[in-house]
């Protein structure tokens, strides 16, 4: 029986994600062999070097079932390691789905991400976005079908209480006081989008005189959207995207607006609103 010497520690995964990175090792490690954690969300066995990521789908807008970024700096960084040099160099990408109690994961080989991105513009800092995206039955990373590096795991009933519980206690945790143990990432995202018995739908809209755009009205129900209420809008790659900011959400919006100018111009908005 394989052994992982060392867990999903990353503090910026957050507790729930690192349960669902404990799981997912601990399958690969049944096939790759002894899983040792490196640094980070960085792991390796006798051939392989393994870069992780993992989300949750209850932040997802389908068809999407992963949403991560991948780093070109960091790659070529590792690749120059002679330690990794002389190893498969893999991407595992991690999607939990608290609501059926399962992990799905993606292990893609680097080649194959990078040609997979290789189209795609990234952001300031150099990081691209990565969204593996469900279509018939099959997953793509892009326009690559990606659907024979994935593979499902059901959480046994501690792993899903455990998940449960870290979920529910995330958003009301007090800042913690350790430098290498930050606060759970899994409150810093917007929250999830409800559609009512609209999951799947979508509809097209017109830009009218100067830019204005008329929302459907299963939309601005199923999201409570009322007017005058402000909203987040920034680029996201080839998306528009229009978050709706609701009393207390301003902290839950720096991690999505994160390396964009979206969170500042929302501050200075509400800097405004104070000295009217």
């Amino acid at each position: 029986m394989t052994i992982i010497d060392r867990r999903w520690i990353d503090g910026r995964t957050g507790a729930a994600g690192r349960i669902a990175g404990d799981a997912v090792l601990a399958d690969l490690s049944r096939a790759l062999g002894n899983i040792r954690h490196v640094k980070g969300t960085i792991f390796e066995t006798a051939n392989d070097r393994i870069i992780g990521r993992c989300a949750s789908d209850q932040y997802l807008l389908p068809p999407e079932v992963h949403w991560s970024t991948y780093e070109p700096d960091q790659q070529n960084r590792l690749a120059r390691e002679p330690s990794t040099s002389r190893k498969n160099l893999s991407y595992l990408f991690i999607t939990l789905m608290p609501d059926n109690g399962s992990v799905a994961y993606w292990l893609i080989p680097a080649s194959v991400l990078t040609a997979a991105v290789s189209k795609t513009k990234p952001r300031g800092d150099g990081a691209v976005f990565v969204r593996i995206h469900q279509r018939n039955g099959r997953t793509f990373l892009f326009d690559t079908d990606v659907t024979a590096y994935r593979k499902q795991l059901v959480l046994d009933v501690e792993q899903r209480n455990r998940v449960a519980m870290a979920l529910a206690l995330g958003p009301r945790r007090k800042r913690r006081s350790q430098a290498d143990d930050p606060p759970d990432p899994l409150a810093a995202v917007p929250p999830p989008l409800h559609m009512i018995g609209s999951e799947n739908r979508i509809d097209k809209v017109s830009i009218g005189a100067d830019g204005t755009i008329c929302l459907p009205q299963w939309l601005r129900q199923g999201l409570s959207l009322t007017q005058g209420m402000h909203t987040l809008v920034f680029v996201d790659g080839q998306r528009i995207v229009l978050q709706p900011i609701r009393p207390g959400e301003y902290k839950r919006s720096r991690g999505i607006s994160k390396g964009s100018k979206a969170f500042d111009i929302m501050m200075e908005e509400r800097r405004r609103e104070r000295e009217l």
